[in-house]
């Protein structure tokens, strides 16, 4: 199998569209750190040349005549468990559904084809700020984490070694902050959870706007819990996970029945948007030491800046560990910066937080 040029992050394309492969094909070849690895332009093709090119990484089409998608990604997962795929699909609500599928499948990360009417040039624009810092993330050194099974019940010992929940009133309030590896570790965390959960639970996934709206549907139908896509001006209730929508920044609110969900179009932070520091921000005065946050798996810093607020406020931070994580990005910030915390495996982290909530 030929090596990696010179430490290059060698990319398999897989596409059904010949214009598409070339665009990805001149993306990736015009990135230094960057190299080809393969085409193809099926299933089958695919599966072959893994075997052949050996990648690093594989952008994969969602949506193929004959062995689909969905097919070849959990033959890759089968095959070359340690393989990370990127799941690329048109921008429809089927494309969508089937994406949120494969991360559930596997898949470590999505990135949303822009539509044929963007021309060249704009689609490359778009891939360049969307796709690239997913497959840079990934191309690091680190492990890829795959679903393994179903979920074990809450009642799992606690790891060795993972600190006990403090003596203090159980939190009023969940943050979760997450990115890319996040949707499998949502789905980890919240199936796990019980119904009469007695606190809301708020997240920010970074994820386009057409991807929320599926993962919310899909995690209501494997959880006890209620998950939803977040609305402008919902009252937060126990016993329900809120998801920010992909685009719009989420915000907690006071009014004379409770606190609210305010959802704006303001500038992103981090270059995100929704932003982890923007929810941790707007709860850490409304909540104080009552809440809990959390952060999981992602690339970059997200979060970092609205955890310290948090932090400075009395809330408990939790953080996934590097070993667990697709990208130790966000919450090895976390615990680079030194802020106060517990780093908690992934298969833990739901008992980690039934524990604090005294469930």
């Amino acid at each position: 199998m030929p090596p990696s040029s010179l430490g290059k992050i060698r990319v398999l394309v897989v596409d059904d569209s010949v214009v598409m492969r070339q665009l990805l094909v001149r993306l990736i070849g015009d990135e230094p750190d960057f190299e080809v690895a393969g085409i193809a332009a099926d299933g089958r093709a695919a599966l072959a040349k893994i075997e052949s090119c050996a990648p690093g990484i594989v952008t994969l089409d969602v949506e193929m005549p004959g062995m689909g998608g969905l097919d070849v990604l959990s033959a890759i997962c089968h095959l070359h468990p340690s393989l990370p795929v990127v799941m690329l699909s048109s921008a429809t609500q089927t494309g969508a559904v089937q994406t949120v599928e494969a991360l559930s499948r596997g898949a470590v990360g999505c990135c949303s084809k822009p539509a044929g009417a963007a021309g060249a040039a704009a689609t490359l624009e778009i891939l360049r700020g969307q796709l690239l810092p997913i497959l840079r993330s990934l191309g690091r050194p680190g492990p890829v984490l795959r679903p393994a099974g179903p979920p074990q019940p809450i009642g799992i010992p606690r790891a060795t070694g993972m600190p006990p929940p403090p003596r203090r009133p159980a939190p009023r309030l969940v943050l979760i902050g997450t990115s890319t590896g996040g949707p499998h570790a949502l789905h980890q965390i919240l199936t796990r959870l019980p119904a009469t959960l007695p606190a809301p639970v708020v997240i920010v996934q970074h994820m386009p706007a057409l991807f929320t709206a599926p993962l919310a549907n899909r995690l209501n139908e494997t959880c006890a819990l209620a998950v939803r896509e977040a609305t402008d001006g919902e009252l937060l209730t126990n016993g329900t996970v809120y998801l920010a929508p992909g685009g719009r920044h989420l915000k907690l609110a006071p009014s004379p029945s409770g606190v609210r969900i305010r959802l704006d179009d303001g500038p992103p932070e981090n270059s995100c948007r929704p932003a982890v520091d923007v929810l941790f921000r707007s709860a850490a005065p409304l909540f104080g030491s009552a809440a809990l946050g959390v952060v999981l798996t992602g690339m970059g810093q997200d979060g970092l800046l609205g955890a310290a607020e948090l932090h400075g406020a009395g809330v408990e931070l939790l953080v996934q560990d590097q070993a667990s994580s697709v990208v130790w990005g966000m919450p090895g910030a976390i615990v680079r910066s030194g802020l106060p915390h517990s780093i908690v495996p992934l298969a833990d982290l739901a008992k980690a937080i039934a524990d604090r909530l005294r469930v």
